[in-house]
């Protein structure tokens, strides 16, 4: 039962990752539609499959900087893994990760200085002893 699962899940996160609406381009070709878009449905998978599929999380931090990263135990706490891209002329700065449901911490580098998200919880990170944010995924 349990490759099933992990089957299923394999699946889904395939179909979920393909980006079906967009065009193929090429010179002197004309622009072809991508297949039309699937329907993804969870209804027939079981608990365990749907908890294996990435859900898309944005995270956002406004201030002043050069560059800001964000680092977590979902990327091994890699500074160079996740850079944010600041929205052109604000203090807006953001990236989009998919993340397995549950709960994760994290903190943004800002100019290669460890701040955390005055807008979450914070908590101790158990595998790397750092204070970091905490964010639920795929909790009410």
């Amino acid at each position: 039962m349990g490759s099933g699962i992990a089957i299923a899940a394999a699946i889904l996160i395939s179909l979920v990752t393909l980006q079906v609406t967009r065009l193929v381009q090429r010179p002197g070709v004309e622009s072809v539609p991508a297949t039309p878009p699937v329907a993804l449905s969870t209804a027939s998978l079981s608990r365990g499959a749907v908890e294996a599929v990435p859900v898309p999380t944005q995270f956002v931090f406004d201030g002043k900087a050069h560059h800001v990263a964000l680092v977590g135990d979902f990327n091994n706490w890699d500074d160079h893994a996740t850079p944010l891209e600041r929205e052109p002329g604000s203090s807006l700065w953001s990236v989009t990760v998919p993340l397995l449901r549950g709960r994760h911490i994290y903190a943004f580098l800002v100019d290669s200085v460890w701040t955390i998200d005055k807008r979450a919880p914070v908590a101790r990170d158990p595998d790397f002893g750092v204070t970091g944010s905490v964010i639920l995924v795929g909790r009410p």
